[in-house]
């Protein structure tokens, strides 16, 4: 007899929070985890509130599928990463007003979101005592910005990356702003020039921790990547997933840099946030990862503009039953701690702990023939062999960045 399983391994060395990811397997399947004041901001007035999209885009403006590259098929599978005890922000959300493109702060305890009635968006700021507690009433953030519409922040929230989108001329604009504390307004803005790509609407910028990789939303490209060219300059490198691409809606990057969560629109209706997930921060992310997240999508509503505490243990997002601006509420969710689940299936193998800070154990199933000669290999998300060897006890990844990896179990 002769068995091969594959088991999908999480190796954070720095995070201890709980994960689980769900891979359909040649024999089998196996889901394994562990465990006040205001600041004066000049607006734009539109008169036809019912003019902006979910995402503030002009619905006026005609979306273009530039796409240039083959389409790849999205991956079926979802991931359970443990959300629940989700929420709508009614502390915050204002009926009939439109409130979007939120930031969370590492610790989950400051946001920062974009709110108004169709094109007329303000950006406002929000704290809570701690995680128990309910957001205070929003003040406006201290930075002073003409028509903003969307907002992100390094984790220290001293710098920050505001778009803006003027309907009269029909173009977006990308400005950086700086504070030297986080109790002081931001200093005034400088220009940050998009080259390689003409761009009109654009909207949910976010970068990695080295501030040289940079993805936003565009209305005529949709979500696509820039690399830094200079102090205030990116140029385009491509779209995001090597797919039709205008799928994919406004999402933001975590704060390690190893995750992107996306919207992504379903044949239906409505769009669900999935994941991406990449072993180190010089991998692209690619579309042979994306995963929709259980446990955090309404599959009747649209669930768009995701934004991920550290170690994504707390999302706000955005859900909306219609299809205008002023139909976004904010939601929040929280990471809970899963136990490990095993398949009911003869031939099975176990892994702990799992996520691992980089040793873990492998157990065979009492099903499995003990004095069977197996052999293990293991695997990136890329499909990289790293190693092999003969079947052991413990596995050591030490030696590895931090990611998921895939184990390969195979007898005879």
């Amino acid at each position: 007899m002769r068995i091969i399983q594959y088991i999908s391994v999480n190796y954070r060395p720095i995070q201890n929070n709980a994960n689980l990811f769900l891979m359909k397997l040649l024999s089998t399947l196996i889901l394994l985890c562990i465990a006040n004041a205001s600041f004066s901001q000049n607006v734009k007035v539109i008169a036809n509130e019912n003019s902006f999209d979910v995402n503030g885009f002009p619905k006026s403006n005609e979306k273009q599928n530039v796409s240039d590259v083959d389409f790849a098929v999205k991956s079926e599978s979802n991931i359970d990463l443990g959300y629940s005890d989700t929420r709508a922000l009614t502390e915050l959300n204002i009926a009939g007003v439109g409130d979007g493109y939120p930031w969370i702060s590492g610790d989950g305890l400051r946001l920062y979101y974009s709110s108004g009635s169709g094109g007329n968006s303000l950006l406002y700021y929000s704290e809570r005592l701690n995680v128990d507690s309910p957001f205070q009433a929003r003040i406006l953030a201290p930075i002073n910005v003409t028509n903003p519409n969307s907002i992100w922040l390094l984790e220290n929230e001293l710098e920050a990356y505001v778009t803006t989108f003027s309907q009269i001329t029909n173009t977006g604009q990308l400005f950086y702003y700086q504070r030297n504390s986080i109790v002081e307004p931001f200093n005034a803005a400088e220009e940050i020039l998009l080259n390689g790509i003409s761009l009109g609407f654009i909207s949910a910028t976010s970068l990695n921790v080295a501030q040289n990789e940079l993805i936003l939303f565009s209305g005529d490209h949709g979500t696509i990547t820039f690399n830094r060219t200079g102090s205030n300059s990116f140029e385009y490198v491509g779209p995001l997933l090597s797919s039709s691409n205008l799928d994919a809606t406004p999402g933001q990057i975590s704060k390690d840099d190893l995750t992107y969560f996306v919207g992504i629109k379903n044949e239906g209706f409505s769009t669900l946030i999935n994941q991406l997930e990449r072993s180190t921060t010089a991998d692209a992310f690619s579309s042979n990862a994306l995963q929709e997240i259980s446990g955090l999508n309404n599959p009747v509503e649209n669930n768009i503009q995701p934004t991920m505490s550290s170690n994504l243990e707390w999302v706000v997002f955005v859900r909306n039953p219609a299809n205008t601006w002023q139909g976004n509420d904010l939601y929040i969710t929280h990471r809970q701690a899963l136990s490990t689940q095993n398949n009911n299936l003869a031939n099975n193998f176990t892994i702990f702990p799992n996520p691992t800070s980089g040793k873990f154990n492998i157990a065979k199933g009492t099903t499995i023939n003990s004095s069977e000669d197996y052999a293990i290999r293991i695997y990136d998300v890329t499909g990289n062999l790293l190693f092999e060897k003969p079947m052991a006890t413990e596995i050591d990844l030490t030696d590895y960045s931090s990611g998921i990896y895939f184990a390969k179990i195979q007898s005879g």
